[in-house]
């Protein structure tokens, strides 16, 4: 068995020193979070939605709805921005004038999967005003993302790998609280990938990468060897409580690099 010595230590910090301070070329920092504020007994994402997130099946254009103080001179949300994919895992993205509780329409026709949906600009507020949902165009309740009231950003821990890319996560952390003391939470970070030799994709099944349960805390999970993704793999955390009446809020994060192929 090999034990981690001063020099390993030196060497993987050193790495990860220049991945953070972008000076290894090819090699971008990768953190994200998902928040999920009333998990109960069944299963869910963790997405500010709730529910099990369902990707979409094919690219499509998608609409985008706030609330009466997300406008271009209100005080909310006034331009929002979206990083997407299309069906061929590049890499796009858009800018968004909000229209209140008005739907307005992405130019874009070929969103397939989204990375990152937030608030560019915004007024007095500095915030959304309202919940901001994107969705299927007249799809009311189709939601893919959320930005929740009060915040700036999606918080959804919904990700997928774009072309030319491999993602190495590093660790992972969960935790949850809940009013009630006593509620245990198990989280699991899944993929549609299998972690093997071959990298093998399951694209209509998620495989389970590693687990993490709790009682009203938070841990941590780090990996000597990095989790490796590749491109077009879809991952997320999905969580359940221990009844149904559970009310635990709960919170995720996901560290690690993103390398060009």
């Amino acid at each position: 068995m090999h034990e981690i010595g001063l020099f390993d230590l030196i060497v993987r910090r050193s790495y990860r020193d220049g991945i953070a301070t972008r000076s290894i070329d090819g090699c971008v920092p990768f953190h994200m979070g998902g928040y999920n504020p009333d998990v109960d007994a069944a299963e869910e994402t963790m997405w500010p939605v709730g529910l099990v997130y369902v990707f979409p099946t094919v690219q499509q254009r998608m609409e985008v709805v706030g609330g009466a103080n997300d406008t271009l001179l209100g005080t909310g949300a006034q331009i929002v921005h979206v990083h997407y994919l299309d069906q061929s895992f590049a890499e796009h993205f858009e800018s968004i004038n909000m229209n209140g509780a008005g739907v307005v329409l992405t130019q874009a026709v070929n969103i397939y999967r989204i990375l990152d949906f937030h608030v560019q600009q915004a007024g007095a507020l500095g915030v959304a005003g309202n919940n901001i949902d994107m969705r299927t165009v007249g799809g009311a309740g189709n939601d893919y993302s959320r930005i929740v009231a009060g915040r700036s950003s999606d918080q959804q821990l919904v990700w997928t790998v774009p072309a030319g890319k491999m993602l190495y996560i590093s660790q992972w952390y969960a935790s949850c609280g809940a009013s009630a003391s006593g509620k245990f939470c198990e989280f699991r970070l899944v993929a549609t990938q299998r972690q093997n030799i071959a990298f093998e994709k399951t694209p209509t099944c998620f495989q389970v990468i590693d687990m993490i349960s709790m009682e009203s805390t938070s841990v941590v999970h780090s990996f000597g060897i990095p989790i490796t993704l590749i491109a077009g793999v879809d991952l997320m955390v999905r969580v359940k409580g221990d009844a149904a009446n559970a009310d635990a809020i709960c919170m995720c994060g996901i560290e690690g690099w993103l390398e060009d192929l």
